[in-house]
């Protein structure tokens, strides 16, 4: 084996897993860096990853979160495959093809997607898993804590009835 090192002198660096020693769920995991990469390159006004971390936010088991929506912001939500959320949108804009509209989409749980959520579509997530469960989030806006300027509007948790944060089997 060849031992790798940064510079010489230096100590060696430990050495790289190859695909084919990482599990299932590390490989989605990286492939999803690999995504979130791209997406940022795509972007034509990348401002920052938000949460209430730098980059992600943390929710215990069964926790809610809704709902919460933009007037001009766009999010793009990563949730790590070996998490899973339950999130629910609802297209609350006014004259749009899809106003009323209420929608469940399960993140996480073994896949590896980005969901994008546009301005005027409220948004709330649970987290279904028995952990911890992770959001990283991408946004297109900066962040104004003034009332007059702000973009975030809020909606009560059960806007969308109660049952729609019951986990559903089939």
């Amino acid at each position: 084996m060849t031992t790798v090192t940064d510079s010489p002198g230096n100590s060696a660096i430990a050495p790289l897993q190859t695909v084919a020693q990482l599990t299932h769920l590390q490989r989605l995991e990286a492939e999803s860096i690999h995504i979130m990469r791209e997406v940022v390159a795509e972007c034509e006004r990348p401002v920052m990853l938000y949460s209430i971390g730098k980059d992600s936010s943390v929710m215990l088991h069964l926790a809610i979160k809704a709902f919460h929506l933009h007037k001009r912001q766009t999010d793009v939500w990563y949730v790590p495959p070996s998490d899973k959320l339950l999130l629910v949108v609802a297209d609350v804009r006014k004259g749009s093809p899809s106003e009323g509209l209420v929608q469940r989409i399960v993140l996480g749980d073994g896949n590896s997607r980005l969901v994008r959520i546009p301005p005027g579509v409220a948004h709330g997530v649970k987290n279904l898993a028995a952990t911890r469960g992770r959001i990283i989030y991408l946004v297109d806006t900066h962040f104004s804590p003034d009332p007059d300027t702000s973009d975030e509007g809020r909606l009560p948790w059960d806007f969308a009835g109660i049952d729609v944060w019951e986990p559903t089997r089939g």
